[in-house]
């Protein structure tokens, strides 16, 4: 069984949604802090009274009656002159989504673009500029929610050390951001500081900084240095396979040649394509330099694909919670779920096995949860298949033993589909080593 996405969507004189933390459940155990929101960025906090009797008749409320509720509550000076868009959201106490500040009075200061940045007491509100390498001056110690929204024109960002706050949605939706060089630490870091960023190729941090932490925590490549390499030295792959290869750290045209194209192909943009069995060396020209890395490819089996499934994401010195997070990521970038198929009822027996998750790249919920398996066994890390029921369904998913506990991994409901698409390729971390009390709210075996 497959679980999807939903978002309720309103089109109207506002975009109006309900804005609950993307992608997570919530818990009736936990206690929540509650908001309401503008341009999903700035927010107003709110009793859990008022966010019950919003969400409770949102079915029925216009965005023009949301908007008049807010006003209600709201003061006047805290909703953006300019809005967009305006949501509720619940957020667990003590998380740093918590930690934000109200929005800032436009209507108190008579606030002017300096060279594209908007800043207030030290505060960086905004970036209007244009330019595609921004430097951030070092007067600014805290980066606001959305400061860097929806602007196309920026591909790299460079924080200075004096900035000691980051907060959620500080790069939101900037489609060609490629880069954000961190030069000093943090105190505080949002847990979605860099949200619906498309196009990063990788962050620049201090190893013991918490950019680097978040950077590591939401699979963003991450570098010591503004140092440009590649992002392996060799690389395993199958015959069939396509992988894109990043060149850390290199704004501008980079150029990319094969030594074997009849072995492995490489496009303008960095794209591999295995062809057949045999070995290559891809080359990428940049700022005068070469960059080479080998790739050697196999024919395509279930074992060699255990085999290069853990070349490729298992490293030295890796804790077993650890692997077992690498291997779930990799599944959820490279095996899509056999949605068509479900929906017609025609799914084909190999999509329920661990060769159509490993080989063909085309599964359900056991054939996901027997290739997990199957490489788990391979890393000698103690993993269970269970056939049990979700969302009034048959469902499959797995036990994994770490640190000495038994803990529930259902890595199909961790690459949802979203929007009708099986194109997912972000992980989630929803059903990722939760307990027997955790998966009973919505699992029954």
């Amino acid at each position: 069984m497959k679980k999807g996405i939903c978002k309720l969507i309103l089109f109207c004189a506002l975009l109006v949604l309900t804005g609950l933390i993307p992608e997570r459940q919530t818990n009736a155990a936990e206690e929540y802090t509650y908001y309401i929101t503008f341009n999903q960025i700035y927010q107003y906090e709110i009793t859990k009274e008022q966010f019950e009797s919003i969400r409770g008749n949102w079915n029925s409320l216009t965005p023009e009656g949301v908007l008049e509720i807010a006003r209600q509550i709201v003061p006047e000076d805290q909703i953006p002159s300019h809005l967009t868009n305006i949501g509720i959201r619940a957020v667990p106490k003590n998380s740093s989504e918590g930690e934000l500040p109200a929005y800032p009075s436009d209507k108190t200061e008579n606030l002017v673009p300096d060279n594209g940045f908007v800043v207030s007491q030290g505060v960086l509100l905004r970036y209007e500029g244009k330019e595609e390498v921004v430097t951030i001056p070092d007067t600014v110690t805290s980066i606001y929610q959305g400061a860097f929204m929806q602007n196309a024109a920026v591909k790299k960002v460079i924080i200075p050390s004096s900035v000691k706050n980051i907060s959620n949605a500080a790069f939101y939706q900037c489609p060609n951001l490629q880069f954000i060089v961190c030069a000093g630490k943090a105190a505080s870091v949002g847990e979605y500081m860099v949200y619906q960023c498309e196009s990063i190729v990788n962050m620049v941090a201090p190893k013991s900084s918490k950019e680097y932490a978040y950077a590591k925590g939401h699979d963003i490549p991450v570098v010591t240095s503004e140092k440009t390499v590649l992002e392996a030295k060799t690389l395993h792959l199958l015959k069939g396979d396509k992988q894109t290869v990043k060149l850390y750290n290199a704004l501008g045209t980079i150029r990319w040649k094969s030594s074997a194209p009849a072995v492995v192909s490489v496009d303008a943009r960095g794209k591999l394509l295995a062809k057949r069995a045999g070995k290559a060396k891809i080359t990428a020209q940049f700022g005068g330099k070469k960059y080479t890395l080998t790739v050697q490819v196999q024919t395509k089996s279930e074992d060699k694909r255990v085999d290069q499934v853990i070349k490729t994401v298992i490293k030295k010195g890796m804790s077993a919670r650890e692997k077992v997070k690498a291997v779930h990521n990799w599944l959820i970038r490279n095996v899509k779920y056999d949605y068509h198929n479900y929906l017609r009822g025609t799914v084909p027996h190999v999509s329920h096995t661990s060769k159509g998750a490993l080989v063909r790249g085309l599964a359900v919920c056991d054939g996901y949860s027997k290739a997990f398996m199957k490489i788990m066994k391979k890393l000698k890390i103690p993993c269970k298949m269970i056939a049990g029921v979700s969302e009034g369904g048959g469902h499959a998913w797995n036990l994994v033993k770490v640190g000495g506990k038994w803990l529930h991994v259902d890595v199909t409901f961790d690459d949802p589909i979203v929007n009708g698409k099986n194109t997912n390729t972000r992980p989630r971390y929803t059903y990722f080593l939760k307990t027997d009390a955790q998966m009973r709210k919505d699992h029954a075996w």
